[in-house]
Formats: C-alpha cells, sequence, structure tokens
C-alpha cells in the first residue's frame, strides 16, 4: 500500500510541475509591451496610492493596538481599584455596625447610670436628714446636760476613817 501512495503523490507532483512549466512557457511567449505608458503611469499610481494607503492604516492600527492596550491596562487599575473601595466598604459597613452596637450599649449604660444617680442622690437626702435629725437629738442632749445640775460623785471614805467611825 506504501508504494501506491508514493506513485499518487508523485503524480501530483508531476502534474504541478507540468503546470508550472505551461505557465512559464507561456509568460514567455507573452509579447512584451502591450501596455500604453499611460496605461502604466496610471497603474503604478494606482498602487502608490495603494501602498500608501495601505502604510496609513498600517501605522493607524498600530496606533489603535497601542491605545486599545492601554485602555485595556486602565480597565485592569479601575477593576483593582473598585476591588479595594469595595474591601474598604465592607470595612467601614463593619466599623460601622460596630459602633451603633456600641453606641446602644452606651445608651443603656446611660440609663442605668440616670438610674443610680436618682437612687444616690435619693439615698443622700435620706442620709442628710438622718444627720440633721442626729444633730439635734445631739444639741438637745447637751443642753439638757447643761441645763441638769452637776451631780458629784461620792467622796471615797479613807478605810481608816470607815473604821473610826464604827
Amino acid at each position: 500500500m506504501r508504494c501506491s501512495r508514493t506513485r499518487s503523490r508523485g503524480r501530483a507532483s508531476d502534474l504541478s510541475a507540468a503546470l508550472r512549466v505551461a505557465i512559464a512557457v507561456g509568460l514567455l511567449g507573452a509579447p512584451l509591451g502591450c501596455v500604453s505608458q499611460t496605461e502604466y503611469d496610471t497603474v503604478s499610481q494606482e498602487r502608490d496610492l495603494l501602498r500608501q494607503e495601505r502604510d496609513r492604516l498600517a501605522s493607524g492600527q498600530a496606533n489603535l493596538d497601542a491605545e486599545r492596550n492601554k485602555l485595556l491596562d486602565q480597565l485592569e487599575d479601575m477593576r483593582s481599584e473598585r476591588d479595594a473601595l469595595k474591601k474598604k466598604v465592607d470595612q467601614l459597613t463593619r466599623k460601622s455596625t460596630d459602633l451603633e452596637t456600641r453606641a446602644a450599649g452606651l445608651d443603656e449604660c446611660s440609663a442605668e447610670n440616670e438610674k443610680l444617680k436618682a437612687t444616690y442622690e435619693g439615698l443622700v437626702q435620706d442620709l442628710e436628714g438622718q444627720v440633721a435629725a442626729q444633730t439635734i437629738e445631739i444639741d438637745r442632749a447637751r443642753e439638757a446636760c447643761k441645763a441638769a445640775p452637776k451631780k458629784r460623785p461620792p467622796a471615797k471614805r479613807s478605810s481608816a476613817a470607815s473604821t473610826q467611825g464604827q
């Protein structure tokens, strides 16, 4: 089978070579100088214009590619910045929630402090009233002591005097 494939390839290359030879002979046999000078100049000008257009378009394409790459870089930078800002928003949201929780706790503490302050002030007033009442009683007791005659303690007798009197 290998041999038959090789032969068919050989035949195709033989045909291709024959076709090339036929084209070459046809071109060589063609008369030279069939085109007028003006037609040649017109075609040359068109060719030159097309080359200029091709070069201009290639330059424009290069500029567009550079601008596209620049925009892609900017887009990537903006995506990175957006992701960083999303993280920052998440952090600030968590902080805000924490602060709101703390504020609620502080409000509860403030209310508790107000209750304790009222209780404290009530106790102070009661204590001040009790102290004032005790002060009045102490002052009355002092005045009573001053007004009462002083009692002298009984004199102590000596043991010899007590034996003599007996």
